[in-house]
């Protein structure tokens, strides 16, 4: 019996000792297409995830049959659905490429440049493609700040600002979730303050007080934020805080974390790096950071070496204490828990055109336009890193001795000469050096592609090759990451800041250097000077009328005033007059403004936002020509266009000319949409009789309204569709009010402005007014996915939460001023196919719905402010409160 005991307790004791150690790993799938190779490796390792690299990822067929295989062999093997995995952050971090038939993205640094909805349509961009696939996590995004003094992440942060690294981010991951995927956000605590590469170096980063709190406040947000976040630590020291070891050994670390958000999961960074290796024996460190309390270990194993590490730690199993198995053990149920509530895809269709909205990231991410380049016509010469010496997966970057960009710029009938060379070496790159030195540049344009990342040799023999271009570099057109290196080095040089090369971007670039004259209504301008000679005139505009002469912006009053004093004659500034807002954009909205009798343009400022709205004969009275210079969004309720019904009507009064300047009109592509106005509901926000979305540009409109109203009236000249399109596409938008800032906000406003008729913030406030709306009593997640749920074409709702704060000059007192708010931010992935109406419909009538007790409608003076704004009594009709 004795015997028997003994027997069953060695059982117990074999079976609780028996550890499935891969579970605790993300290990890096070899670079194999055996399959049988394969099924032999995930038996010896078992691991609770796979990473696949570029080697696995050459098509997207071939890449959802491995998933799919793997998945199936695991399975088979009792083990729990496994996290297949990705680095695609955008930009330089992108293991699929288009080799393998997925649509390349900017680099996290542009996507933030381009704004907040473009990061969050990058994350589900990527993750429509890898759930396409069946990857279910990526690794991105990245919380790190950019360094001015630290060069080695670059691009791969999105910005230097850590509210805006948070926000942006956090978007970036919403778009990852919308599509099923777990977004892993790191380097935790942040690798900004760093000086080297942990793939290559032990790092032990030195900061101070305030310089920590920066770079951890993204961390901290998120912890908040997250239920459940999945965040990677990286390999870093950082004595002053955390002691002096790596923060993926230590427990300090995981305390920190913990502290703030108990569920959080917590993955470190490779341990493939050099940094992480502390000591000799790797099971003694695997066994250190299972111990300080992190859930899984990221392992890019050199061949053999995971097995190895797997068969090592199994054999030193006798040596744990039974509370270390016991944890390790723990681990694994805890990993196993948030497979089964995380993973599984749902069956809803992607939404996305892929290739279509990979152009117009590209488009939105290259800032820069130069005007009237001339490259035709002439023999340039193009200088393309050889990039795939440095990055082997990046083959499509050099095709048959001739890069992309050549290529690409060839077919639009540019005459190049291209010299490849190898930036790792330092006689290729002499080699180029001496072709400089040896011609001249005097007639051609010289383009250079370089590759400046991390602290690699190929840098510092670029830097040499950018010193010898200082003399031309007028005629230098660089194509970069967007290092600092070559701005520091060739001030004068004309650069594409592009964060990294894709085909997009580079397509991009050949458009931005071939199309690059610009129609705009510069040709105008002669026109209009000349029918102000030998005339007083006066002046209606705002901060938005500007004229660019070359790639100078230039505001009208200046550029009036200055032409006004060169004639010898009697031409003569003689008034201006300003709407909402004021003169320079300077007031908020409903803001009371006081005219001026003086002002630094040697005139009165006559306010038609104050105790007038309309002109009166005595402003008018000595002038010979009145000049209209209004911007508006294509809206009825804007009101700029009853300032313009107003004056017109006042210069009929007085017999007073009138030239009205025409602009663009940014939402012209939705043609003519919404309720009409009913006399009995016009007021300053609704005074002229057309659509709510009128699909009229100002100079339609003036001629529209003065058939009844018979003033002298001439418009100056009349837009194009092909002109508004080139305008709009090159950034030349210049904001109308301040709270539209951006397009985004302009294109959210005819669905968002109607909530300013309600109890709910519209956003004013905030650094996204209009594109979000909510309210304290709202829950956010719900909205968006009741909203989500209705398949509205062409927008897309994140949950959001936001603060509207006191704003000088732009929302001095907004709606549930300093309490926290939850909602959500319209996000536009196909903006012809948006349903504006509709749409703006549907946001009041699910408010209302969802939250009857709360949703209240606004009156002025015992009026329905909505229904002001939508012309009629209608829509309040049909709403439920």
């Amino acid at each position: 019996m004795k015997r028997f005991f003994l027997f069953l307790s060695f059982i117990f004791t074999s079976l609780f000792s028996h550890i499935d150690f891969g579970q605790r790993f993300i290990f890096a799938l070899p670079d194999s297409e055996s399959k049988t190779y394969l099924k032999s490796w995930l038996q010896k390792t078992r691991p609770a995830g796979i990473m696949l690299k570029s080697f696995h990822i050459k098509s997207r067929d071939k890449t959802k049959k491995l998933v799919s295989f793997l998945q199936d062999e695991a399975k088979s093997l009792g083990l729990p659905e496994l996290f297949i995995s990705v680095d695609w952050e955008g930009g330089i971090v992108s293991r699929p490429n288009e080799l393998a038939n997925f649509v390349s993205l900017p680099s996290p640094k542009n996507l933030a440049l381009a704004g907040r909805t473009y990061c969050f349509l990058a994350g589900k961009l990527i993750g429509q493609q890898l759930r396409s696939v069946g990857i279910n996590m990526n690794f991105a995004p990245s919380l790190d700040i950019f360094d001015t003094n630290n060069f080695v992440l670059g691009s791969r942060t999105f910005s230097s600002n850590p509210y805006i690294v948070f926000k942006y981010a956090q978007s970036f991951a919403n778009g990852l979730k919308s599509e099923q995927i777990i977004p892993v956000f790191k380097h935790f605590p942040g690798l900004g303050l760093g000086d080297f590469d942990t793939h290559f170096n032990k790092v032990n980063i030195k900061f101070n007080k305030k310089q920590f709190s920066n770079h951890i406040y993204p961390f901290v947000k998120t912890l908040k934020k997250e239920k459940t976040p999945f965040m990677m630590v990286g390999h870093a020291k950082y004595p002053a805080v955390f002691g002096n070891k790596p923060a993926t050994l230590s427990k300090k670390v995981v305390r920190w974390i913990k502290k703030r958000n108990k569920n959080t999961f917590l993955i470190t960074d490779d341990f493939a790096m050099k940094a992480i290796r502390v000591k000799d024996n790797l099971e003694d460190i695997v066994l250190d950071s299972l111990d300080s309390g992190f859930d899984l270990i990221i392992f890019s194993a050199k061949p053999g070496e995971d097995v190895k590490l797997i068969f090592n730690l199994e054999k030193g199993i006798d040596e744990l204490k039974d509370m270390e198995i016991n944890r390790i053990k723990l681990g694994i149920q805890r990993i196993n828990k948030f497979k089964r509530d995380i993973l599984g895809f749902s069956k809803k269709p992607f939404l996305l055109k892929e290739k279509k909205l990979a152009k117009v990231l590209a488009q939105k991410s290259v800032k820069e336009f130069f005007r009237n380049i001339d490259i035709k016509d002439k023999e340039n010469i193009l200088l393309s890193v050889d990039l795939p010496k440095i990055r082997p997966s990046e083959k499509w970057f050099i095709d048959n001795n001739s890069s992309y960009l050549k290529l690409s710029l060839e077919k639009h009938g540019v005459r190049l000469k291209e010299f490849i060379f190898d930036p790792k070496y330092r006689k290729s790159v002499k080699d180029i050096r001496l072709y400089i030195k040896n011609n001249s540049f005097k007639d051609k344009k010289l383009i250079i592609q370089t590759f400046f990342y991390g602290s690699g040799v190929y840098n510092r023999n670029q830097i040499k090759l950018l010193e010898d271009l200082k003399e031309i570099q007028k005629n230098v057109f660089i194509i970069s990451l967007g290092h600092p290196y070559e701005k520091n080095i060739l001030p004068d040089a004309n650069i594409f800041n592009l964060g990294s090369f894709s085909i997009p971007m580079l397509k991009e670039v050949t458009k931005r250097l071939v199309k690059n004259k610009v129609l705009n209504n510069d040709f105008s301008l002669k026109k209009l000077l000349g029918k102000l000679k030998n005339k007083k005139f006066g002046l209606l505009c705002h901060h938005a009328s500007r004229v660019t002469l070359g790639n100078k912006s230039i505001f009208m009053p200046d550029l009036l005033l200055n032409f006004a004093k060169k004639q010898n004659n009697d031409t003569k500034l003689y008034s201006l007059f300003s709407p909402e807002h004021g003169l320079v954009g300077s007031m908020s909205a409903h803001a009371s403004i006081e005219s001026k009798i003086s002002s630094r343009w040697e005139c009165p400022i006559y306010s038609l936002h104050g105790k007038y709205k309309k002109p009166t004969k005595e402003m008018l009275k000595d002038l010979d020509l009145l000049v209209i210079d209004l911007h508006e969004v294509g809206v009825r309720a804007f009101t700029y266009l009853s300032s313009l019904y107003l004056t017109l009507q006042a210069a009929r009064e007085s017999n007073l000319p009138v030239l009205v300047i025409d602009h663009v009109n940014p939402i012209f592509f939705w043609g003519t949409l919404g309720p009409e106005l009913n006399n009995n509901f016009q007021s300053f926000v609704g005074k002229v009789n057309v659509p709510f979305i009128h699909g009229k540009t100002i100079g339609q409109i003036a001629k529209q309204i003065n058939t009844d109203i018979g003033a002298k009236l001439t418009v100056l000249p009349t837009i194009s569709i092909k002109m508004t399109k080139n305008i709009l596409k090159y950034n030349n938008f210049v904001a109308p009010s301040p709270s539209l800032a951006t397009l985004e906000s302009v294109y959210s406003y005819p669905l968002t402005i109607f909530i300013e008729g309600t109890n709910y913030s519209e956003g004013r406030g905030t650094t996204h007014p209009f594109q979000q709306i909510g309210a304290p009593w709202v829950n956010g997640v719900k909205l968006a996915n009741s909203l989500n749920s209705k398949g509205l074409p062409g927008v897309y709702f994140e949950p959001v939460s936001f603060k509207p704060n006191s704003l000088l000059d732009k929302s001095e007192n907004p709606k549930h001023k300093n309490i926290r708010c939850e909602g959500v931010f319209l996000h536009f992935y196909d903006l012809k196919n948006v349903k504006p109406m509709d749409t703006a419909r549907v946001l009041l009538e699910v408010l209302f719905k969802e939250y009857p007790k709360d949703s209240r409608l606004i009156k002025y003076s015992n009026k329905y402010f909505l229904d002001h704004l939508v012309g009629n009594d209608s829509w309040r009709l049909k709403l439920a409160f």
